[in-house]
């Protein structure tokens, strides 16, 4: 072979591979995208699409740098890799999103694949000098059939249902599917569940109730309460906080959630003293949503001056990825709120893709671990 010959083949190397990673490059996978929509018209082999969309990539980069986030990205290629196998193609589509095509391979069959690539990546643990991230992903699972009419409708299809996951909290996986009533249906429920939201938090028919937190060490200790809340349906069955959060969150509820579970756990306190007496504190749950709120300060204060509820009795519980996202606004509101004697708890700790010693610094009581490392 002359020398022009492995130039040119180098070059053509280069071209269609993504230099940090190693993977096709996306045009070159769009190729490969729009040859398996002409090949399943010719050939009853499947094949389907993994889209992989790493969950809050930027916080790495901006915690500890472009270097850190590249070489995170040169190990998430390694994995997708590993967990695609042999005869199969895997390119980067976007500074982290990332698509795999599996050919011989129907929706079932693919999306086991996706779940244990997911199981991997969330197990592995990224170190960075003195910090630690975990990795989590939104990943959506797509059948190539004909009815695709080209590369981008094919890559917009994987696209909706990997946001459809990243909807529903993030590190989960979603099949699309082609009948789009199912997913109108779905659409209709949620937007029912809103106005049946919204009509419950006016008229106060929300139930809040609550769950010991005992110490394992020290039985004997004085228990604190955790509150929760929970609305009828429209059948009049009680339905619990993870059937509506999702719904509260995507449709922008949760500030309104949030400001009345604080205000009624308040007056409750109020009016019946004794709930004070032999407990510790009580816990109420602060989402992302009202910690960008402006005034979720100056609320907290008015029913803590309404009610003169000791707010040493309170701590609020922020989770991990809601102290990341909004770091600067959930220290300010620490230091503000912890002045006057309230308390703060870390949830979901672990579950993020956060550095470790980046959420040091915040003055937090309690951690509460996530179970993925227990």
């Amino acid at each position: 072979m002359t020398e022009s010959r492995l130039t040119g083949l180098r070059l053509m190397h280069l071209s269609e591979h993504d230099p940090l990673t190693g993977l096709l490059t996306r045009q070159r996978f769009i190729r490969l995208m729009n040859q398996a929509i002409d090949s399943r018209a010719q050939t009853a082999k499947r094949i389907s699409l993994v889209y992989v969309d790493i969950d809050r990539f930027r916080f790495v980069n901006d915690a500890s740098g472009l270097e850190a986030g590249d070489t995170l990205l040169h190990w998430i290629a390694a994995m997708l890799k590993e967990a695609a196998g042999t005869g199969n193609a895997v390119g980067r589509l976007g500074g982290n999103e990332f698509g795999i095509l599996l050919y011989g391979q129907g929706l079932g069959e693919a999306a086991l694949t996706a779940r244990i690539l997911q199981r991997r990546l969330r197990e592995f643990r990224f170190a960075w000098r003195e910090s630690t991230f975990s990795v989590r992903s939104s990943v959506g699972v797509v059948e190539v059939t004909a009815d695709f009419e080209n590369a981008s409708h094919l890559l917009g299809a994987a696209e909706t249902a990997s946001a459809r996951a990243r909807d529903q909290g993030g590190n989960r996986l979603s099949l699309w599917m082609p009948d789009q009533q199912v997913e109108d249906t779905a659409r209709q429920r949620a937007l029912d569940w809103v106005a049946h939201i919204k009509k419950n938090l006016q008229r106060g028919h929300v139930e809040l109730f609550c769950q010991p937190i005992v110490s394992l060490l020290q039985p004997d200790a004085a228990r604190s309460m955790e509150v929760l809340f929970r609305m009828l349906d429209a059948e009049g069955k009680p339905r619990g906080p993870q059937d509506i959060l999702l719904t509260a969150e995507r449709y922008g509820l949760m500030d309104a959630v949030d400001k009345f579970v604080v205000k009624h756990t308040l007056r409750q306190l109020q009016h019946e003293p004794r709930l004070l007496k032999g407990i510790d504190h009580w816990s109420i749950n602060l989402s992302a949503t009202s910690l960008k709120q402006e005034t979720i300060l100056d609320y907290i204060h008015d029913c803590f001056n309404q009610t003169q509820v000791p707010p040493s009795k309170i701590c609020f519980e922020i989770t991990e990825t809601a102290a990341v996202e909004n770091l600067a606004e959930v220290r300010w509101l620490m230091q503000e709120l912890g002045s006057i004697g309230c308390r703060f708890s870390l949830d979901d700790f672990g579950s993020g893709m956060a550095s470790y010693a980046y959420l040091r610094d915040l003055p937090v009581q309690y951690i509460k671990i996530d179970r993925s490392f227990v």
